[in-house]
């Protein structure tokens, strides 16, 4: 069920970083043993397509904070997996 409450609270999301406007299209949220990972798309003015991997805790601030850092390039994050 976490899945699902994380899916729609991220999903439709709109946000901040590097001083342009980014909208969240979250494909999937999926939980292992260790991770959260969450598959998404960032709309923006250049869109991207990731896959997070957070710590099973983790929650919408989390996940919204390190895709902040690393779109203002404060952290090459070894969470985040840039596939296109």
């Amino acid at each position: 069920m976490r899945t699902y409450s994380l899916f729609g609270a991220l999903d439709g999301r709109d946000f901040m970083a590097a001083g342009e406007h980014w909208r969240l299209e979250v494909f999937s949220v999926v939980e292992d043993a260790q991770h959260l990972w969450i598959q998404l798309r960032l709309v923006g003015r250049l869109p991207r397509l990731l896959t997070l991997s957070l710590s099973k805790s983790a929650d919408v601030r989390e996940a919204l904070a390190v895709l902040t850092a690393w779109l203002d390039g404060r952290t090459a994050s070894p969470c985040i997996s840039n596939v296109a």
